[in-house]
């Protein structure tokens, strides 16, 4: 794992190498992107669900806008 960044950037973009276990699937090209999603603990999601009228199903992804 490598910050390709400056020191000084407010920025992070970081290059990590995979390894795709000879997988003829799993070839990713210079330029390519992969987006990792951490899972939410689930203290914090029953928490929030517990406030919101009707709502969904605890592992269901939800989205939310700024009004």
């Amino acid at each position: 794992v490598e910050n390709l960044q400056s020191s000084k950037s407010t920025r992070a973009t970081i290059l990590v190498r995979l390894d795709t276990g000879g997988q003829e699937a799993l070839q990713y090209q210079p330029g390519d992107h992969i987006g990792i999603c951490p899972p939410n603990r689930p203290g914090l999601v029953e928490a929030l669900l517990s406030r919101v009228e009707d709502p969904p199903p605890p592992g269901e992804p939800v989205a939310v806008e700024q009004l």
